[in-house]
């Protein structure tokens, strides 16, 4: 959020930008849009002020019930429960495994938090049974409900997760509490807190108070140690989960608050604190954050190279199986209906009953006793698509494999998203590839709390673009900065990458501050023969406004323009396009890609530049074959090749050795010449320090999980020149492979790309982004099984395809026949995708379905008889695609639900909480096709009656 404190800054960043239109206007048209997005977005925000939010509200704003339990079910709901869990009964497994853990803690004196929810349950089920007299009744009771009560009493609860478990074993069996207990766990719990600013709202301390107060206010409000603190408590955190926490996850898209970086930190908290607040308040906040609740469990499972089985090394080291998500993929799977966290979930109960009855991981059975639902599908994955983009306009990351289930697969993801906290990486536009092996790495590896010289390492290369696989542009005036205070003190090597702004911004302020537009992806399309992404990657270099938001020293943005294009061309090649302009011809670039293994590159005139045999940096001036493989003994089958075709003019360049010494080189940063050139030996290595010394579990984690980098191969355009092409082809392949297919570069006047002989031809337009009508090229050598991609055409428009030869022409329907006797290819004539992408086969076979609007029927309300009021939309589409329901009480729509499944019958389950008619429609996108829009529909919802939902365009209600 932009303060009235920010506006002299702001404005001169305007000004900036005003006199960087003259510049730009001889350019393409995409610098001058983001400048005028920027004035923009600084209108509204004369009027806003930073600061708290008003969240006050008054104490009947959100529903609270007058009894416990109050935290995920209510004395009504425990029938359910206890019914089901009985002999025959649909979670009668559950039971038993709840009940055989949660005797194996009372034998064993468990009394941690996370102990506690199972043996509490087991309490209220076995109350219920003896109330109803059910079997006779003399089901246990006391020993359960005493255990709990003796384990809460005791300590300070954690502000955390864990104190969660403490509320929700606590509130469930509340009625046993006496006054002075209550008084304890008044004291263990601490203090109301009062205020709920909007600042740093994906920190996982947020996260951490969010939960707390949340939980808090469900267990004391209103109660008799509460003099209104813990009610106002609770109104004010429940319009804070309303008004912006749950509008901050759906915003960011990712799983946690660092995209697939830590993908299952405070996953417990988030999903704990949504479910409280959707089941307490009756206000759903999984749909008001239905991206982050329908693409979490898709991020786990296409954010995990197939070879590895777990996320890459440089992520978070656990998986939806055994990380922090066990306790919780069950809440999630139902609320949304989730497909692939239903397949996480079985899995994670086969794995429960793999293990003794008492292990820590099968703590977490509460939630299948509680949540589970056996109606909702488990993704097939050989059925689902081969990419995704998740987190799209926020985390926005797209992950691609050449087939879902198959462990030797290649694997591959490219990143164009926003900055949400300080912890992310300075890393838009960056990608990585795995086929049985680790290939192209992420090398952000770090051992800060294993090493001895951590900061150092993190402050000059693992959180830095350096680290990435990212294009760095060397102006040697540019200042980089560590931290948000004390600019001057907190300088850190220059790295040619992306500067850092604030370390904690606020859900506003990333929405509205440019700053923090980092990467824009632009594109993304999908289909059997090709995953294809687009970014704007100007953001993340825009030095003006990283000056603006973090007072530094005025100085030039390096660049006017820079997009990249990644694109997979299944099963094994991989084809990255950049398009770079710098403000000025000596700003140096340089294509980075960090590899395990020393590589080998191909030609003569390798020249070792500084090092020693095992490490160092080596050029090869010219060069344009290079090979790279695994080096982790653990799975090292896979090897990648890089063939460079753009620029003409470079040097090949490896730098990097895995000796650990500060004499190294695979943390290497470079540094600039006497006439401010990038110059790759003025600088320093930036290991990351011993480990521990004598611990073997470091040891054997570092030869085994983690990969950390050997170093990186540089391409490095060595003729000075503003705007300037990378054209790289990359082939991951198994290790064995000697060769690769013959690449050749393409060139016209208007397009260049890339030929691998027999096989595939793709161009691109030179202009950023030009929209082309006209395009005419020459290939050789091909049999009819080629495949032709055309990139960066007009999109959705008619092209007639022609081929003379070894020449083909493609003209925009309506322009003249190229020439007499000159045959049409491709009858009828086919149209360009959304991404203005145009594939063929050389024999004259369109490639990818027709651009066409996806094809939408038979939508239908009912009432779902999935629990009160809760009513299931139902359609189908002409082809598998997913499934978004918008509604409200007017077209405008205010609440929307998703799931990603790529289906043909679709069903999503809504919430509805008024006795209202409600206004709806369904969206239906399968990329390149067209999105399916319904028109509005309408349904009437009798609170009363909540098993009766009238769909006014039926007639009839479907029961």
């Amino acid at each position: 959020m932009w303060g009235m404190m920010d506006l002299p800054r702001r404005i001169r960043l305007i000004y900036n930008d005003l006199k960087r239109f003259r510049h730009q206007a001889r350019r393409s048209a995409a610098p001058i849009s983001r400048s005028a997005a920027r004035l923009a977005a600084f209108l509204p925000a004369l009027a806003v002020v930073a600061g708290l939010l008003a969240v006050a509200s008054p104490a009947s704003a959100y529903q609270l019930n007058a009894t416990h339990p109050r935290i995920f079910f209510t004395s009504t709901t425990i029938a359910t429960i206890a019914e089901r869990c009985k002999p025959g009964g649909t979670h009668r497994a559950f039971y038993v495994e709840l009940k055989e853990y949660a005797d194996y803690a009372i034998n064993n004196n468990k009394k941690a938090a996370a102990d506690l929810p199972n043996i509490s349950l087991t309490y209220k089920i076995h109350k219920y049974w003896n109330d109803t007299n059910y079997s006779g009744g003399g089901f246990e009771e006391d020993a359960y409900w005493t255990f709990v009560r003796n384990a809460v009493i005791g300590p300070a609860w954690p502000i955390d997760g864990g104190g969660a478990e403490y509320a929700m074993a606590t509130d469930w069996i509340w009625e046993k509490l006496s006054a002075s207990d209550l008084a304890e766990v008044k004291t263990n719990y601490g203090a109301a807190q009062t205020s709920f600013a909007d600042g740093q709202t994906w920190r996982g301390g947020t996260s951490y108070w969010v939960c707390t107060s949340i939980f808090r206010g469900l267990l004391l409000a209103g109660s008799s140690v509460d003099n209104g603190s813990y009610a106002n408590e609770y109104q004010r955190v429940c319009a804070y989960i309303e008004d912006v926490y749950a509008k901050a996850l759906d915003f960011a898209g990712g799983p946690g608050w660092n995209g697939p970086v830590y993908a299952t930190s405070n996953v417990d908290e988030r999903v704990w604190l949504l479910e409280a607040f959707t089941s307490a308040t009756g206000v759903n906040g999984w749909a008001i954050a239905q991206k982050y609740g329908a693409e979490y469990s898709a991020w786990t499972y296409y954010s995990t190279p197939p070879h590895r089985g777990t996320l890459e090394e440089n992520q978070d080291y656990n998986n939806p199986i055994f990380g922090d998500s066990w306790k919780n993929m069950a809440i999630m799977a139902t609320r949304m209906r989730d497909p692939w966290n239903q397949r996480h979930t079985n899995r994670s109960w086969d794995n429960i009953l793999s293990r003794s009855p008492g292990h820590y991981k099968n703590a977490g059975v509460w939630s299948f006793v509680i949540f589970y639902d056996p109606t909702v599908p488990e993704a097939d994955p050989p059925n689902m698509p081969k990419a995704v983009r998740l987190g799209a306009g926020g985390m926005d990351h797209v992950y691609m494999m050449s087939e879902l289930g198959n462990s030797d697969a290649t694997w591959a993801s490219f990143e164009a998203g926003k900055l949400f906290y300080g912890h992310q990486h300075k890393d838009a536009g960056s990608f990585t590839i795995h086929r049985k092996g680790d290939l192209i790495v992420d090398s952000g590896y770090f051992g800060q709390y294993r090493s001895v010289k951590g900061a150092s390492h993190a402050k000059h290369y693992y959180q830095r673009s350096t680290a990435h696989n990212c294009m760095a542009i060397y102006d040697p005036g540019e200042n980089f900065y560590w931290g948000a205070a004390s600019l001057s003190s907190g300088a850190v090597s220059n790295d040619g990458g992306q500067p850092m702004p604030s370390s904690g911004p606020s859900y506003n302020t990333v929405k509205n501050d440019p700053v923090y537009h980092a990467g824009e992806m632009l594109a993304f399309e999908t289909n059997n023969e090709y995953t294809y992404s687009q970014a704007d990657l100007f953001g993340a270099y825009d030095y003006e406004a990283f000056a603006a938001s973090r007072n530094a020293p005025s100085h030039p943005t390096k660049i006017d323009s820079y997009t990249r294009e990644f694109v997979y061309l299944r099963p094994n090649f991989f084809v990255v396009y950049d398009r770079v302009v710098s403000t000025n011809p000596n700003f140096t670039k340089v294509w980075n890609m960090h590899v395990t293994a020393d590589p080998q590159i191909f030609g003569s005139g390798g020249v070792q530049r500084a090092g020693d045999s095992e490490a160092g940096i080596w050029d090869y001036p010219g060069g344009s074959l290079a090979k790279a493989t695994d080096g982790n003994d653990m799975h090292d089958n896979g090897s990648i090749f890089l063939k460079a075709l753009l620029p003409k003019e470079r040097v090949m360049r490896k730098i990097g050795g895995r000796n650990r010494s500060d004499n190294g080189y695979a943390y290497w940063m470079g540094g600039f010449d006497g006439q401010g050139r990038y110059d790759p030996t003025q600088g320093a290595n930036y290991y990351w320090g011993d480990w521990t010394a004598g611990n073997e579990y470091n040891e054997n984690f570092l030869t085994t999980r983690a990969t950390p980098g050997w170093g990186r191969i540089e391409v490095e355009a060595s003729t000075p020149r503003t705007d300037d092409l990378f054209l790289n082809v990359l082939y991951p392949v198994d290790n064995t492979v000697q060769n690769i297919p013959e690449t050749n570069l393409i060139e016209t006047s208007q397009m260049v790309g890339a030929e691998i002989v027999n096989d595939r031809v793709i161009l691109f337009s030179r202009a950023e982004l030009a929209g082309l009508d006209s395009v005419t090229y020459t290939v050789a050598g091909h049999d009819t099984a080629a495949l032709h991609m055309i990139c960066n055409l007009k999109k959705n428009t008619t092209y007639r395809v022609y081929r003379s030869g070894a020449t083909i022409y493609i003209r925009q329907d309506g322009m003249p026949n190229p020439g007499a006797g000159i045959d049409e290819l491709i009858t009828p004539a086919p149209t360009s995708s959304n991404a203005g992408i145009l594939a063929f086969n050389d024999d004259g076979t369109a490639i990818g379905p027709p651009p066409s609007a996806i094809q939408i029927t038979g939508v239908i309300a009912y009432a779902s008889g999935v629990g009160t009021y809760a009513v299931t939309i139902t359609w189908t589409t002409d082809i598998p695609s997913d499934s978004q329901v918008e509604y409200g009480s007017t077209a405008s729509y205010t609440g929307s639900a998703y799931d990603p499944a790529y289906v043909t019958n679709h069903s999503i389950t809504i919430f509805p909480t008024h006795d209202a008619t409600y206004h709806y429609r369904v969206t239906s996108t399968a990329p390149p096709a067209i999105d399916g829009v319904s028109s509005d529909f309408s349904f009437h919802f009798d609170v009363e009656s909540p098993t009766k939902v009238i769909d006014l365009q039926q007639t009839s209600t479907k029961r």
